[in-house]
């Protein structure tokens, strides 16, 4: 009862018709245009996508790919901002998942769901036409991948799980970085597993070849055009230089 009343509530957020300026440009790098394009261009097609992405945006544009397609069926503003909920609703699933796979309380699982809800940044999140949300579903999933290949390593789960942080690592930069502490953690399951030095060779090969070829791609049509030499944005806090960020 209390999930209905929440969802009633949130998702009046769907019906906001008006994109601030990042998520009208997301919506015009979806088309396969851009801020600049001239009043009533034609759309186009998904390489144009991944082009404007270069200059226009700053991230490694997945998301942009997605919208272009999620885009066909409709342009209306409920519409568009349902693919960043359908993101944010996979988030609350996961909270309620790993907390089951923790405490083996459904009833805990179940309120810890709501954990996502009643944080204002992800509850943000959740309607912006932009990757937050889909970077932050892929977040919680290395959680849960980890939990699941500590029970027991196989060709297909890292295979699988490979792919999934391989479509994850297109929403936002800061993902890529996430995932990679978690596929260290993955390769150290893999080097203590019983598996014999070639199996374990083939397990790396595996998992790593998907995620080796994302990058390549994030790298080669996007990164070297946005930011090659990887300077600090002006509005984002770092670690380096505060260290209580990671409080």
């Amino acid at each position: 009862g209390v999930y209905i009343v929440f969802f009633l509530a949130i998702s009046k957020n769907l019906f906001t018709p008006y994109l601030w300026y990042d998520e009208a440009g997301q919506f015009w790098i979806a088309k396969g245009l851009n801020h600049d394009s001239e009043p009533f261009t034609a759309e186009k097609g998904v390489l144009d996508v991944i082009e404007n992405n270069k200059y226009y945006n700053l991230d490694p544009g997945g998301f942009g790919i997605l919208l272009h397609y999620w885009s066909f069926i409709s342009n209306h503003h409920v519409w568009l901002r349902m693919l960043p909920f359908l993101f944010f609703i996979g988030v609350v699933l996961s909270f309620v998942y790993l907390s089951y796979l923790w405490t083996k309380n459904s009833k805990v699982a179940i309120l810890m769901g709501l954990v996502a809800i009643l944080s204002p940044k992800l509850l943000y999140m959740g309607f912006e036409l932009r990757a937050y949300s889909m970077e932050c579903l892929g977040t919680v999933m290395g959680i849960i991948a980890l939990e699941k290949l500590n029970t027991g390593i196989t060709y297909r789960k890292l295979l699988m799980w490979s792919c999934v942080f391989a479509f994850f690592m297109t929403s936002r930069y800061s993902e890529i970085l996430i995932l990679y502490i978690v596929s260290l953690d993955i390769l150290y399951l893999i080097t203590k597993s019983k598996l014999t030095l070639a199996q374990k060779g083939l397990s790396i090969l595996l998992y790593s070849l998907p995620l080796l070829l994302t990058l390549a791609y994030v790298y080669f049509f996007a990164l070297i055009f946005q930011n090659n030499d990887l300077l600090e944005l002006y509005y984002l806090p770092y670690l380096s230089n505060d260290i209580s960020i990671l409080i």
